[in-house]
């Protein structure tokens, strides 16, 4: 299927008005949804879990047709609705049970009030935290329950190791008023991946482990295994009688209230089993998720049929079905970076299509995307491919990893990793499949795939460890802090004469829960493709906190290059450097401007290397010197700037608040808006036209010119098309995962990587394009930071106990 795009705003050489630019969003959706619940007592309010701190969790009012952000916070883990009153719901995350009585209303995203004490909405409470360090799956929540014939009381727990010891053991707590406090319970405990509460009797509960299934009938004081079965990951029961659970060995069923058990495998396209659920008021009617689709039984669960029908994808887990209407699901896709009950055993490296939210009314005949409102809405970068003119790459930080589109934004697949999850940057090569990628996440530092994201060579902060040891930078590191530390980058750049050449650019983060060996930010270079590396900046001032945000080499001339430095994950900026040496030694190039401002991104034109322009926290500069002074020609706050790659004197920019041309009429004080200049910065025009208020935090040009692409911050992603562009044909590329083990670094060394499998997701062919895009054509943290240098720095003790 293509389709055309008719009427969409100009080209960015032909531009005559501003209003002529005209904006179209492009959700950017994914799925990793750790769990689904509906309200018992309101079947039109739903709540989920997202597995990435960036989202959170989400509400619906709509029977999941569409969904509103409610908290952004931690990694969700579950989540919980009480059976009476839909306002009162439960988020478990990797530290804390989060509750609300107000169903999330009134929740301000910015400003005052915004956050209370605990960091959370004013209509969010933290009624249980976990005083252990937070972020691995062990030592995270993982499951929320209310006890069906007494909703004041509710169980939770704490996943807990594989193989215990020390303080690893699961722990469980029980509340007996509705969640308000939590009474800890004694004793040691299986691995607990979901607990289920007999509907007759509070004291008798299941616990889904590593090994099988538990029961206790005194309340959690003890629990016994009752059947052996791998990864069991979801309980159910309506009456306590007949029970299903999840597992790796298939649908396990009980009829005998969970005296004797029966793996069923028959009917279902994949054994392993994420999720079940039953239909309350049709309780032979059951579902269940898998790794490769959706089942559906009429029976009880005695047999299955596969639903998973027109799916676009079919790596399952979050699922849950309407209490009144058998015929109604929802599923969700899920790759396995951070759940809570597979810990890494499903994860695949690759690139996964039509990640997302789905539904269904007619019991799986046909399936339709179901995750409006659920975007990636604060993206941190934009990368259009060089030479493709419909590839474009975005990320966001603390979210579930790195997008491509092939299409414009038509479909988008996900590279999801640990390396992607905190995004900095990335750099595409021309006519290749080559990505380099920066990151903040320990262990996981920086990236080089050379097949467009589907498999990651990944080198962690020890190499860089050990360069400063022995190098100009060693009066700076501590290797003592080493063990428990971290390093992170941000800036790189390539040498497109000789793609060998790669530098990157640390930061001095003032974070506060991991070690610190490092001060000062640094600059590394390697000239055989990111094997080895050598400190290279002789010259550049390490006593400043602060981000090596971007590097730029000269296009005529690669033994030039520029940085600029930034507060961002730092401490201040220290103003914008120049290597003419190739990178052996830098000085200070920030004539114009103060020595601490945030140098975000520097342009240097294709053709005219003397000509540079620098987007800052103080205002856009312009150099006509090859640096040595700067002119102010904006103000505002300025965090991208992109030069269209079809003409090096049209250039696009965004600003944050108080933007505009210095010589012309100022826009309202909190403008917020796009800008283009076709003379290099000199002169300037706001395109913003109907681009929603918010920060234009990062832009992207697509290789011909023809689309320009904003991030706008709270909003997400919209673009602009020249009407020339015709035809773009849909991407119905299908899901490709990465080899299991490769030579060299390997992705999750750090975490550990299990087996399992995931079939193939296969796109529909000739399916429709997005409704977005008829539409279109019809019409015409820190807070991240702190959570994974902790996972680490558990796992490194860890290590150090058990060699």
């Amino acid at each position: 299927m293509s389709f055309v795009i008719a009427t969409l705003g100009l080209p960015s050489v032909i531009l005559a008005v501003p209003s002529e630019f005209t904006w179209q969003s492009i959700p950017v959706q994914s799925g990793d949804v750790a769990n689904i619940v509906v309200s018992p007592s309101n079947p039109d309010v739903m709540y989920l879990g997202v597995e990435v701190n960036a989202h959170s969790a989400y509400k619906s009012t709509d029977r999941g047709k569409s969904w509103t952000r409610i908290l952004s916070y931690d990694h969700a883990k579950d989540v919980a609705v009480h059976p009476t009153n839909p306002d009162i719901a439960f988020l478990a995350d990797s530290q804390h049970i989060m509750r609300t009585t107000t169903g999330g209303k009134g929740v301000p995203r910015t400003g005052e009030g915004a956050r209370n004490a605990e960091g959370l909405p004013p209509s969010f409470t933290e009624v249980l935290k976990n005083d252990r360090d937070p972020g691995p799956a062990e030592t995270s929540f993982s499951t929320i329950v209310y006890a069906p014939s007494d909703p004041s009381t509710w169980y939770s727990a704490l996943r807990g190791a594989e193989s215990s010891h020390g303080n690893r053991s699961s722990r469980h707590w029980r509340s007996s008023d509705n969640g308000a406090t939590w009474t800890e319970l004694t004793g040691e405990r299986p691995v607990t991946l979901v607990l289920a509460v007999d509907p007759e009797d509070t004291d008798h509960i299941l616990l889904g482990s590593d090994d099988g299934i538990y029961a206790s009938t005194d309340g959690g004081q003890r629990y016994v295994r009752i059947h052996a079965a791998d990864a069991v990951t979801d309980v159910k029961t309506l009456d306590g009688t007949t029970w299903l659970a999840a597992s790796m060995d298939g649908v396990l069923r009980s009829t005998d209230g969970g005296t004797t058990w029966a793996a069923i495998t028959d009917g279902l396209p994949s054994q392993t089993v994420l999720r079940v659920a039953l239909v309350r008021d049709q309780p032979s009617t059951a579902w269940a998720s898998t790794a490769d689709g959706v089942v559906r039984s009429t029976d009880g669960g005695a047999t299955w049929v596969d639903t998973t029908g027109d799916l676009p994808a079919k790596n399952l887990q979050a699922l849950a079905v309407d209490p009144t209407n058998p015929n109604l699901a929802i599923v969700a896709t899920e790759t396995h970076v951070f759940s809570v009950r597979s810990e890494f055993r499903l994860f695949r490296q690759g690139q996964y299509y039509r990640q997302g939210i789905y539904r269904t009314e007619d019991g799986g005949r046909t399936w339709t995307r179901s995750d409006s409102g659920l975007i990636e809405e604060n993206l941190i970068d934009i990368t259009a491919h060089p030479t493709r003119p419909y590839e474009v790459w975005v990320s966001q930080q603390a979210s579930r990893g790195l997008y491509r589109s092939r299409d414009a934004g038509q479909t988008w697949s996900l590279s999801p990793h640990l390396l992607t999850h905190y995004p900095m940057r990335t750099l595409l090569f021309p006519d290749s499949d080559r990505v380099v990628h920066t990151s903040l996440h320990i262990g996981e530092n920086f990236g080089i795939s050379e097949d467009a994201g589907v498999n990651w060579d990944i080198t962690s902060e020890g190499t860089f460890f050990d360069v400063l040891k022995n190098g100009r930078g060693k009066t700076q590191f501590n290797n003592s802090k080493t063990r428990g530390g971290n390093l992170h980058l941000h800036g790189v750049a390539v040498d497109r004469a000789n793609p060998e050449v790669i530098y990157v650019g640390s930061v001095d983060d003032p974070s506060q829960y991991n070690e610190k060996p490092v001060t000062g930010a640094h600059v590394f270079k390697s000239t055989d493709g990111g094997q080895t590396w050598t400190e290279s900046d002789e010259g550049y001032d390490h006593s400043v906190a602060t981000s090596i945000n971007d590097i730029k080499i000269d296009p005529k001339d690669p033994a030039t290059l520029y940085l600029g430095t930034t507060k961002k994950e730092s401490t201040q900026g220290n103003g914008l450097w120049k290597s003419t040496d190739a990178g052996a030694s830098w000085r200070r190039s920030n004539a114009g401007m103060s020595d601490d401002t945030s140098v975000s991104t520097i342009v240097i034109h294709r053709e005219r290397g003397n000509e540079l322009l620098a987007a800052t926290y103080n205002g856009l500069y312009r150099s006509v010197d090859a640096g040595e002074t700067w002119t102010q020609v904006m103000r505002g706050m300025f965090k991208d700037i992109e030069a269209d790659p079809a003409n090096p004197d049209v250039v696009y920019t965004g600003s944050g608040f108080e933007g505009g041309p210095m010589d012309g009429p100022q826009p309202d004080v909190g403008k917020e808006g796009m800008f283009v200049s076709r003379d290099f910065g000199a002169t300037w025009t706001d395109i913003t036209g109907e681009l929603p208020t918010g920060r234009v935090a990062t832009v992207g040009v697509s290789a011909d010119g023809q689309i320009i692409y904003a991030g706008v911050e709270g909003h997400g992603l919209f673009a602009a098309f020249d009407p020339s562009i015709g035809t773009i044909p849909k991407d119905q590329g299908a899901t490709e995962i990465g080899e299991e083990s490769r030579e060299g670094p390997r992705s999750h060394e750090m975490f550990g990587h299990g087996g399992g499998s995931l079939a193939q997701v296969l796109g529909e062919p000739g399916a429709e394009p997005a409704p977005w895009f008829k539409a279109v054509v019809l019409g015409g943290g820190v807070l991240a930071a702190a959570i994974i240098a902790l996972v680490v720095r558990w796992w490194l003790r860890r290590r150090a106990r058990s060699s």
